[in-house]
């Protein structure tokens, strides 16, 4: 069995929504788990701005930090990674949705379905409460 996952990219500005991205993706994912589809949010934290590199815990006792060969310096603050912070804030998971070969037209069609009704309608579910 082969389980797939898509990601996908969602974005306020893009749908004419004035909020910050990641707002606007926990609303499109409560709208569109609302519609029956298994969308999640995986990674929510940059790796600069997980513990075990910002505060350099490791793999244990600070390694490879604390390692005696380690001769660099070296500060990760998630500030300087713009970039990987705005695919964090706008990236949906399309989860366990089709498993092949049970995949069947009929899912594809109503997935489709759900996209454009939740889409169609972005600026309205935008301003629905946050979860």
């Amino acid at each position: 069995m082969c389980v797939l996952i898509f990601p996908m990219q969602v974005s306020a500005a893009a749908a004419g929504v004035d909020m910050p991205d990641s707002d606007f993706r926990d609303r499109m994912l409560n709208a569109l788990n609302a519609e029956g589809l298994r969308i999640a949010q995986w990674q929510t934290t940059i790796l600069p701005g997980q513990s075990i590199f910002r505060d350099k815990i490791g793999y244990g006792k600070g390694s490879p930090w604390s390692d005696r060969n380690y001769k660099g310096s070296v500060e990760y603050r998630p500030e300087d990674y713009p970039i990987a912070q705005k695919v964090v804030d706008r990236t949906l998971w399309l989860v366990d949705m089709y498993r092949y070969p049970h995949t069947v037209a009929d899912q594809q069609t109503y997935t489709i379905a759900a996209f454009r009704k939740v889409f169609d309608q972005a600026k309205e579910a935008a301003s629905w409460p946050a979860p």
